[in-house]
């Protein structure tokens, strides 16, 4: 995992386009789709990263993820 985060040739963008590719292509057909949202908070044990956030006034190293899901109106998972 290291070694890809600290590749200077992988891009976020091209790691995430066919996941997002795949979930607009599932959305299609569909009339009417639920973007169900979430936030937690992401604790982070022991020394605290260099550039993490704190989570609160103790000190805990993590950060807050906030997530949003697509559904079909019956419930399919269509993608995050």
């Amino acid at each position: 995992a290291y070694r890809l985060i600290e590749n200077e040739r992988v891009e976020p963008e091209s790691i995430l386009a066919p996941h997002r590719d795949g979930t607009l292509a599932r959305c299609v057909g569909h009339d009417t789709i639920l973007v169900i949202h979430d936030t937690t908070s992401m604790a982070i044990g022991g020394a605290q990263p260099e550039g993490m956030g704190v989570l609160d006034p103790g000190n805990t190293s993590g950060f807050y993820l906030h997530m949003s899901l697509a559904v079909s109106l019956s419930g399919e998972p269509l993608g995050v």
